[in-house]
């Protein structure tokens, strides 16, 4: 082979590593740091509780390499043109770590606290004006569970008027250790209205909204709206009710 083409073709090659947006993702704020407070609905999906309202702190990162986003650690670590992919690490949580929470529900009394624990993983990115597709695989490295969790969604990039409009749809793979986890009930914990249940991998789906609008050079008011449908690994669990996660969220957020 030609020395000079070779070389040509890896200067070629080489010069598409770059740092990609992994940080901005569509719709996002392009600034390097946000800091916000929220306010946010969910349905408790477990047998006997009624909808969650919380207040949320916010606060986003948005390095060139490394990035905080969505309660997550995050390093870029490879792009090549639309392509990109890098490491992630977050702090994951069930309802059931603190009884406290479930004690006077007849129908979760006599649950096992189940301990909260650090996931960690990889994403891969594919970028474009209209959207991203993401991947996401992340494992138990806290040794609570050894279980984990893969995603697949798209998110897609529109603007109206003043609004960064962002529709996303993907499907969700949860292993049956994880399942296990928040949802199983062991012999010992089963009783006559709660029968035993061991965990099952669960295949979900989801569609959601979000939508951002700036205010000022700093300011801005983001809202989110999503839907989760659970599949029968989670469901057929004698402590969920709900097979249908609805959740919603407003925060108003600043821009440095």
């Amino acid at each position: 082979m030609n020395f000079k083409f070779l070389s040509l073709s890896l200067l070629m090659a080489f010069s598409n590593l770059v740092p990609a947006s992994d940080a901005v993702g569509p719709g996002d704020s392009e600034s390097r740091l946000l800091f916000g407070v929220g306010i946010g609905t969910v349905n408790n999906n477990y047998a006997g509780e009624t909808d969650i309202h919380y207040v949320f702190p916010r606060f986003q990162y948005n390095g060139e390499y490394f990035f905080i986003k969505d309660n997550s650690l995050n390093l870029y670590m490879l792009g090549y043109k639309q392509w990109s992919t890098g490491l992630t690490v977050g702090w994951t949580s069930s309802f059931l770590s603190d009884r406290g929470r479930y004690e006077d529900n007849p129908r979760l009394r006599g649950l096992i606290e189940r301990e909260n624990t650090f996931e960690s993983g990889f994403y891969i990115n594919h970028s474009t004006a209209a959207g991203r597709l993401s991947f996401q695989l992340m494992k138990d490295v806290g040794g609570k569970h050894d279980g984990g969790d893969a995603v697949l969604k798209y998110t897609g990039d529109f603007m109206l008027g003043n609004w960064f409009i962002n529709p996303v749809v993907g499907v969700e793979w949860v292993s049956h250790d994880k399942v296990d986890a928040n949802y199983g009930v062991s012999v010992a914990e089963a009783t006559i209205s709660r029968e035993a249940y061991k965990g099952d991998d669960a295949y979900n789906i989801f569609v959601g909204i979000r939508a951002r609008y700036e205010l000022t050079q700093h300011w801005d008011f983001d809202f989110n709206a999503g839907v989760k449908h659970l599949d029968s690994g989670i469901t057929d669990s004698s402590i969920v009710d709900d097979s249908t996660i609805y959740r919603t969220a407003f925060s108003l957020n600043y821009n440095f």
